[in-house]
């Protein structure tokens, strides 16, 4: 025979502390993430990206700006 549970026991979970601490732990290792992502990012971006302006100087000595070279 079946046995007769009380709706609070048959419920899969409760609610309050142990709902709020998952999604609190859930965020912090999210932001944790985000974190590592930028720091690793900043490390391997690269000085001068193809197509952003430079300045050299060119064979009379002046410097001004000039186009990254491009693969055409």
């Amino acid at each position: 025979m079946t046995e007769k549970l009380t709706p609070r026991e048959a419920r899969q979970g409760e609610r309050g502390m142990p709902v709020l601490k998952i999604l609190i732990v859930a965020l912090v290792l999210a932001m944790i993430a985000w974190a590592v992502s930028g720091m690793f990012g900043e490390a391997t971006d690269p000085e001068n990206p193809v197509g952003e302006t430079t300045t050299e100087q060119d064979a009379t000595g002046e410097t001004g700006p000039t186009q990254a070279p491009t693969v055409q």
